[in-house]
C-alpha cells in the first residue's frame, strides 16, 4: 500500500477532524465538573412523574446557588450545585421525597472549591510533563539516527502526532457531552493521558521499524519508499493490536456501569485515531520534512 504517496489525503481529512473539533469546542463549551471548580453533583430518581419546575422550586428553597437541573431519562434528574455538606445533603432528599415523590439516589459527588482548582492545576501539569517527557524520551531514543530527518524531528512529530490524536478525542468528547450534559471532570484527564501513552508506542514501533531499514537500505532506495515499507511491515501488528484493545472497552461501553462510559468512550476513540495517527500521519510527515528540508 502507497500510504506514504497518499500522505495529502491523510492530511486533509485530519485537518477536517481538528476543524471539526475546533468548532465543537468553540460552539459547545466543554463545561468543566465538579472535579475542577468544586460543587456537588447529584442523581436521584423518582419513582413517578415529577416536573422540572417542581423540582426547582424544591430545590431553591436549600439557596444551593448556581444551581442546574438536568432530566435525564426514566424520571431520573441530574443535579449540580456549589458544595452540599452531609447534613444539607440529608435535608434535600427528605424534602424531595416528601414534597414530590418517593426517589433513589444514584450518584452523589462533592468537591470543595479549592481542591477543585487544585486538581485543575495538576491536570494541566500532567498533560506538559507528559508530553516534554515523550518528546525527549523519543529524540533520545533515536539519537544515533542523523540522516536524512535528525532525532529531535522525531520526537516532534510525535509530539505533534499525541496533540493530534488527544484533540480530536477531545472534540469528538465535547460533542458526546453537549447531547448528555457530561462535563469535563479527572476521568476525562486520566483517559486522555491513556490515549497518549497507547498513541506513543504506536508510533514509535513504527518509527523503530524504519530506523531498522534505514540502517539496511539508506543509499539503496529513497527515503520515501523506505517509510513507506516500515508503516506496510508494521500496518497489520498496527490493526491486530488495536482491534484487541477495542474489544474489551467495547464490552465495557454496553455492559459496564454508566460511570465507566465516558472513560471507555474517550480511549476507544483515541485508539481509533492514534492507530490511524500512527500510520497515516506520524510516518509521512517524516517524508514531509525531509522534503522541505531538502528543498
Amino acid at each position: 500500500m502507497n500510504i506514504v504517496g497518499r500522505r495529502k489525503i491523510f492530511y486533509t481529512l485530519s485537518l477536517i477532524l481538528i476543524v471539526l473539533s475546533v468548532l465543537a469546542l468553540a460552539f459547545w463549551k466543554l463545561e468543566p465538573g465538579i472535579d475542577f471548580v468544586g460543587g456537588s453533583l447529584m442523581e436521584v430518581q423518582f419513582e413517578k412523574s415529577v416536573s422540572e419546575n417542581n423540582l426547582k422550586d424544591v430545590l431553591k428553597s436549600f439557596n444551593l446557588g448556581g444551581l442546574e437541573v438536568i432530566a435525564k431519562s426514566n424520571n431520573a434528574y441530574l443535579v449540580r450545585a456549589r458544595f452540599i455538606d452531609e447534613k444539607t445533603h440529608q435535608e434535600i432528599l427528605e424534602a424531595l421525597s416528601e414534597k414530590l415523590a418517593p426517589l433513589k439516589e444514584s450518584k452523589f459527588e462533592t468537591i470543595g472549591p479549592s481542591i477543585g482548582e487544585e486538581l485543575r492545576n495538576k491536570a494541566i501539569f500532567a498533560w506538559v510533563l507528559a508530553l516534554f517527557g515523550i518528546a525527549v524520551y523519543v529524540a533520545f531514543a533515536f539519537y544515533k539516527v542523523s540522516k536524512p530527518v535528525s532525532s529531535w524531528k522525531y520526537g516532534i512529530i510525535t509530539v505533534l502526532t499525541l496533540f493530534h490524536d488527544a484533540f480530536i478525542a477531545l472534540g469528538i468528547y465535547t460533542i458526546w457531552a453537549h447531547f448528555s450534559h457530561s462535563y469535563a471532570d479527572s476521568a476525562l484527564v486520566v483517559a486522555l493521558l491513556t490515549v497518549m501513552g497507547y498513541s506513543v508506542n504506536d508510533t514509535i514501533v513504527v518509527f523503530d521499524r524504519t530506523r531498522e531499514n534505514l540502517r539496511k537500505k539508506l543509499g539503496q532506495i529513497p527515503f520515501n519508499e523506505i517509510v513507506n515499507l516500515s508503516v506496510n511491515e508494521t500496518l497489520a501488528r498496527s490493526i491486530n493490536t488495536s482491534l484487541t484493545t477495542c474489544l474489551p472497552l467495547i464490552a465495557l461501553l454496553i455492559f459496564g456501569p454508566a460511570s465507566l462510559f465516558n472513560f471507555a468512550l474517550v480511549i476507544l476513540v483515541g485508539i481509533l485515531i492514534g492507530t490511524y495517527s500512527s500510520i497515516a500521519i506520524a510516518s509521512p510527515l517524516l517524508v514531509t520534512w525531509s522534503g522541505k528540508q531538502q528543498k
